[in-house]
């Protein structure tokens, strides 16, 4: 059948392309979180992981983690937003770094952090695949 004829709606989801979290963190790169979602993993020692829709400079992006700290702390930020009728999503700029425990954590942008480009990302993300290999 021709997709002209088909129908069958888009149901969305996350948009946008793929940013490795250590490129978000190692870059300290200012980001807004939008959604996430909590997904099983098919990961050897992983039983879970959290995709993350998030906007870097007005373009959406998506991005992924295993850190279950900032998980329950997005899982929390939610609950509120129900519970009490906050507005804690989006959550807007802030930067993901390491703690002393390795886990993820959000944070305040500092002096070093940056908005970048589209350009300038495709570069962080080109240094970083670079490295990767």
């Amino acid at each position: 059948m021709k997709f002209e004829n088909i129908n069958v709606q888009f149901r969305g989801g996350f948009k946008g392309g793929y940013v490795p979290v250590q490129c978000l963190i190692d870059n300290k790169i200012i980001i807004d979180v939008l959604n996430f979602a909590r997904e099983r993993s098919q990961v050897r020692d992983c039983e879970m992981y959290c995709r993350m829709q998030i906007q870097i400079g007005g373009k959406l992006h998506v991005t992924w983690q295993a850190s279950e700290i900032l998980t329950q702390y997005m899982e929390d930020c939610r609950a509120q937003d129900v519970n009490e009728g906050t507005q804690n999503f989006p959550i807007e700029e802030c930067i993901i770094y390491v703690g002393e425990d390795r886990g993820y954590y959000f944070g305040p942008p500092d002096a070093e952090s940056v908005i970048p480009t589209e350009k300038e990302l495709e570069k962080m993300m080109r240094r970083y695949n670079n490295r990767k290999r």
